[in-house]
């Protein structure tokens, strides 16, 4: 690689870094050319020298934030086989650990869906990427006792996730509420039969029930619906 190939190369990376971290802290709204030039400090030409449009720049930093992540998923591991411990891992798989970023990204997370429902590119983009994170939930529940469907699984914890970004709870409560939802999707141990007590016997001497004479005769027929 020429030294002006690498030098373009570097002044690409250090565009889609600064988009990147506007994507994050202000979200899609604010990545325009000219915001993104400002933060990575070159001219407005350089950004639209490397990506010809808006749409061109949104591809590349999604794509390249989304390799970020997937790195990142790889390396969350479990620390018990408990339904707490698993629900931890399964909130790491989808928000980084630090809290004060976790709300930007989780709100990153549902503007880039909904993003995707208008632009098949990145759709494509974000498609491929959930393809990783259902290989991420089925890793991590491999690792425990619980045998839930990971599509049903991951299901659940998104929707726990975006009731937690509508409120202003801790992460320890998006923690619980998806430790809730596994325990009830892990089948419960099964009860024991309990030993036979033998027939009822009334105590010698009781008085046997009668039948009212209103009543008749008592009937075995179960009533029809």
């Amino acid at each position: 690689m020429s030294s002006r190939t690498a030098k373009g190369s570097m002044r690409r990376q250090q565009v889609l870094r600064a988009a990147g971290e506007i994507l994050l802290s202000e979200g899609f709204r604010a990545m325009t050319h000219r915001r993104v030039a400002e933060a990575a400090g070159v001219p407005l030409g350089t950004t639209t020298y490397y990506f010809t449009d808006r749409a061109d720049l949104m591809h590349a930093t999604v794509g390249l934030l989304l390799e970020r992540e997937q790195v990142r998923r790889a390396a969350v591991t479990v620390s018990g086989t408990s339904p707490g411990a698993t629900a931890r891992a399964l909130v790491e798989l989808l928000l980084p650990p630090d809290a004060g970023s976790a709300r930007h990204q989780g709100a990153v997370i549902y503007e880039r869906l909904g993003e995707a429902l208008r632009d098949d590119d990145l759709r494509a983009i974000v498609s491929r990427d959930y393809s990783d994170l259902e290989a991420q939930v089925s890793r991590v529940l491999s690792a425990t006792a619980l045998t839930p469907d990971p599509g049903l699984v991951l299901a659940l914890a998104e929707g726990r996730l975006l009731q937690w970004l509508a409120s202003d709870r801790s992460m320890s409560t998006l923690v619980a509420a998806v430790a809730g939802d596994l325990s009830t999707l892990t089948p419960a141990t099964p009860a024991q039969p309990r030993a036979s007590a033998g027939p009822l016997r009334l105590p010698t001497g009781s008085p046997r029930p009668e039948v009212s004479s209103a009543a008749g005769q008592w009937s075995r027929a179960v009533p029809e619906g």
